[in-house]
């Protein structure tokens, strides 16, 4: 027995209506946003996209579980966010903590005082 979970539509789709979604949850699965570009998209929005150049954009909260590595110097908050990074350590949460909103770098501590604390 052969069940069709699986529905193609016309064209490239959308974030809201992908080319390829499933049978039951057509607002989740991939589509093709522009030339050479591919998209996954769940619950109607965007979550992965990988444009002509193999560029990659995650959207919403990522996690790995796996050591992550770089060949080249990551940029991290490269739009300039109020939004915060923390490195923990085994036993200390704000081992590094990069306060955006302060423009404050904390070693060991979660609120930094200083530049540099």
């Amino acid at each position: 027995m052969v069940v069709e979970i699986f529905i193609r539509s016309e064209g490239g789709g959308s974030d809201s209506a992908p080319a390829f979604s499933f049978s039951g949850n057509t607002n989740t699965g991939i589509h093709n946003p522009g030339t050479d570009q591919l998209a996954i998209s769940t619950g109607g929005s965007r979550r992965y996209h990988v444009d002509a150049s193999g560029n990659h954009n995650f959207y919403g909260n990522t996690g790995f579980s796996s050591p992550i590595s770089s060949n080249y110097g990551p940029t991290f908050n490269e739009g300039g966010n109020d939004s915060d990074t923390r490195i923990e350590s085994v036993g200390n949460a704000n081992m590094f903590r990069l306060d955006a909103s302060t423009n404050r770098i904390g070693i060991g501590t979660g609120s930094p005082a200083y530049d540099l604390h």
